[in-house]
């Protein structure tokens, strides 16, 4: 039982995010945001799901899906845990360190970094199921995505803009997913794994360990899969830090074909 809507980015069908304006991009999260927000509120919603299927969903025009359930999803529970207990032995956000911090540092993760604005850094994971998958998290400390600020609204428009015109136009425009990782509702944490993994905390204390982020899942040719399915290990053969640099390498690109002397 839940609420499932679907948000229109544009009155075009044929118009993908990679060549829209920012700005139109900002209107589809904006409507995202609040409409987060009036869910959250809502005391049968324990999680609400954001996320977006290019090529590869039902429907064929640009949109965002919003799909709530009454209890945390056991994968969202598990990210929970592990922050609260990393936030217990180091004092430390897992999220500010493994998706801020290191690739924005100066030791070896930051050959990760595939992009860096005023509120958010893109980094290419240290280990992924697919080539080309992304982390997109804010610098600023938030475990609530539908608490994001107007100006990192603006720059979070521009941040998915530039990363989906790689997908777009270095990658033949290829199937992928986007995924919104954020707290539950409050409501909802007596009943979940962290609720009886943190007993006695306060669940708005408790969440402030989660650091929220988005998940670019480009979908790429099927592989072999008898190892895989019997470790849950996927095999890759590039390293990270070679394709965050092919794909720094992408984005200047882009920017030097699209600027008004080119």
């Amino acid at each position: 039982v839940g609420f499932n809507d679907v948000v229109i980015e544009t009155p075009l069908h044929n118009m993908c995010a990679a060549l829209e304006q920012d700005e139109c991009i900002g209107l589809t999260l904006r409507a995202i945001v609040i409409r987060g927000r009036e869910l959250l509120a809502n005391p049968l919603v324990g999680y609400v799901t954001v996320f977006k299927q290019h090529k590869c969903g039902s429907i064929v025009h640009a949109h965002w899906q919003i799909i709530t359930t009454p209890f945390v999803p056991s994968s969202v529970d598990v990210q929970l845990i592990r922050a609260a207990r990393l936030q217990q032995r180091f004092g430390l956000c897992v999220g500010c360190q493994v998706l801020v911090s290191a690739p924005t540092g100066s030791d070896l993760a930051s050959e990760r970094l595939v992009l860096e604005t005023a509120h958010f850094v893109v980094s290419a994971p240290f280990a992924c199921r697919e080539r080309w998958r992304l982390y997109l998290a804010p610098k600023r400390h938030s475990p609530d995505f539908f608490q994001i600020s107007v100006m990192e609204l603006e720059d979070l428009a521009h941040v998915l803009k530039r990363v989906l015109q790689m997908y777009y136009f270095k990658l033949n425009d290829c199937p992928f997913n986007i995924a919104v990782w954020t707290r539950p509702s409050v409501e909802t944490h007596r009943d979940s794994w962290f609720g009886s993994f943190r007993p006695g905390h306060r669940a708005e204390s408790s969440y402030n360990y989660f650091h929220w982020y988005i998940g670019f899942y480009p979908r790429g040719k099927a592989v072999p899969q008898g190892f895989k399915n019997a470790t849950d290990i996927a095999p890759m053969k590039t390293l990270p830090e070679d394709d965050a640099a092919i794909m720094r390498q992408w984005l200047t690109e882009l920017a030097e074909e699209s600027s008004p002397s080119s």
